[in-house]
């Protein structure tokens, strides 16, 4: 059933490229392709025999790379996001998760077919950060969708991953418990299971899939552009315990540096996901601009700074909303919400889209 309905959800995906441009004339960029010309190099004195010969030995093999014939691209941006995969199947429906995270996962193997049929329409991953700029109009700070290029045919696509805590009380739901790296700093995931069992793999978990799928489809990605890691920070990133109340604080924090570091260094970006993961609509003033502060306290100095907020249940707030202007205050300027349809609107100082969730819900 979920097969289906991750299908189902894919084939509609596919389908709006179809339509007209849904407020978004931002333009991102893709990947490169590569020739391989064999150049033989010989010596002044060597004979043509002697090169014949020895033609394995006085064969240097070089790569040049072709840069694919950009066009501007002016239809629609898309933006979709996935939730911490389910990583043992067995356990989240049969465990005592009890299927809980059906309504906001995938598994491990519905995200890889959305790979493989994103990839397959052309769709090419493009770092968020890459779609606008800020620029200074009559002495005035403006923010603005940025013209960006794209090879002939593709279609830009943001992705973004929230949450990625790992909520220690969910352990053993069939989630991974942990992003860790191995000493050639390639990604993987440590989980201990109920039995006691500790399982480190490279293959159940967004990160090192995504990363292992552009090394096979470098053309998947603009730039070696990969996902946004939208975080929270009430227990933890990543899996480690960075947050005020943890005993470990101190350790955890350096434990997680090197990950990020490494995140970022292959492609990766972070935004704002609220520190408590609350309701930006719902809450007063006061607590928005407490949960605010904590993530800008304990969050941004591991990630760095980010100019993207994503709102958690995707609730936008109006723009004349006080709670907003506490946003722009903190040098937020992308604002992502969630919405069965792309959409992209350019206000002076900020821009707003929407995401389109790829879960066992929609």
């Amino acid at each position: 059933m979920k097969l289906r309905m991750i299908g189902f959800f894919i084939i509609i995906m596919i389908g709006l490229s179809l339509l007209p441009a849904c407020g978004s004339n931002s333009i991102p960029t893709d990947a490169n392709t590569s020739s391989i010309a064999l150049t033989k190099s010989t010596d002044k004195n060597t004979s043509q025999s002697e090169v014949s010969q020895d033609s394995t030995a006085q064969t240097n093999t070089q790569v040049e790379k072709v840069q694919p014939k950009l066009v501007e691209y002016n239809g629609t941006l898309y933006h979709i996001f996935y939730h911490c995969l389910i990583a043992f199947p067995d356990v989240a429906y049969n465990g005592r998760a009890k299927g809980a995270l059906d309504t906001d996962c995938v598994t491990v193997t519905e995200f890889k077919r959305c790979l493989d049929e994103l990839y397959k329409n052309n769709y090419v991953l493009v770092d968020i950060n890459s779609t606008f700029e800020t620029v200074n109009e009559n002495g005035k700070s403006i923010v603005k969708e940025k013209k960006l290029m794209l090879p002939e045919g593709k279609k830009p696509l943001i992705m973004s991953i929230d949450d990625m805590v790992y909520d220690p009380k969910k352990l053993d739901w069939g989630m991974v418990d942990k992003i860790i790296m191995d000493e050639k700093g390639n990604f993987e995931t440590y989980t201990k299971l109920d039995s006691g069992e500790v399982v480190i793999s490279d293959d159940n978990e967004v990160i090192p899939i995504l990363d292992k799928f552009v090394k096979l489809h470098p053309d998947f990605s603009f730039d070696g552009a990969k996902a946004t890691l939208a975080l929270t920070g009430w227990v933890g990133i990543l899996g480690y315990r960075t947050n005020l109340t943890s005993p470990n604080r101190q350790s955890e924090i350096e434990a997680v540096k090197p990950i990020i570091a490494r995140l970022k260094a292959t492609g990766w970006t972070f935004a704002c996901h609220g520190f408590g993961h609350r309701h930006s609509r719902k809450i007063t003033y006061g607590l928005f601009a407490e949960d605010t502060k904590k993530w800008m306290s304990d969050v941004e100095p591991l990630v760095g700074p980010t100019s993207i907020y994503v709102y958690p249940y995707g609730e936008a707030l109006y723009t004349t909303d006080p709670k907003y202007t506490i946003l722009l205050n903190d040098g937020f300027k992308v604002f992502c919400s969630v919405y069965d349809k792309p959409y992209l609107k350019n206000f002076p100082t900020s821009i707003y889209m929407t995401r389109q969730g790829i879960d066992g819900f929609h």
